[in-house]
């Protein structure tokens, strides 16, 4: 797995100091085959879809709106894989019986409740620990993932087929 490696800024060869752009990452670029022993190593665990939608901003408050991405959501739970494929996604709410009792148990299939941080208190919905999944930071990976997917969209990868589609966002 690689680190992270930040790039030097600078101008006819003369080193740019300060950052004004701060919010920006300025990282080397890696190729999308770096990505994948990653997603590999993800499915050898039983995760069964990993997701994130990338996408610039509409506007960010005076700030730049440039192109980025949400976390990573994964799942090793074939109802939540699957839903995520089919672009069934959502997080209602358990059924109950007048007297407050469950009658059934829904599993939440949203992309947030998959999603890092997790705590004692918002665990992982299939169990997971902070670092059993391990993913770089997909800014190492920004030109080639806007190149290969696009803008404005969700993308869902599973072990056998990829799927992508519009991500509406305000």
């Amino acid at each position: 797995m690689t680190d992270i490696v930040k790039r030097e800024r600078n101008f006819m060869g003369i080193t740019i100091r300060g950052d004004y752009n701060s919010g920006r990452s300025y990282y080397d670029q890696l190729p999308l085959e770096d990505l994948y022993p990653y997603f590999q190593n993800a499915f050898e665990q039983g995760v069964k879809a990993i997701s994130w939608r990338q996408y610039t901003p509409y506007f960010n408050d005076g700030e730049p709106c440039e192109f980025g991405f949400s976390d990573i959501s994964f799942t090793s739970n074939p109802v939540v894989a699957k839903a995520w494929l089919q672009e069934e996604y959502g997080d209602e709410d358990d059924r109950y019986d007048p007297e407050g009792n469950i009658i059934e148990e829904i599993v939440p299939t949203d992309f947030y409740s998959y999603e890092e941080p997790w705590s004692e208190r918002y665990p992982h919905p299939d169990g997971f620990k902070k670092g059993d999944v391990e993913f770089p930071d997909f800014s190492q990976f920004e030109r080639v993932l806007c190149e290969k997917f696009g803008d404005h969209t969700t993308v869902v990868v599973s072990p056998n087929y990829v799927v992508q589609y519009e991500y509406h966002h305000d």
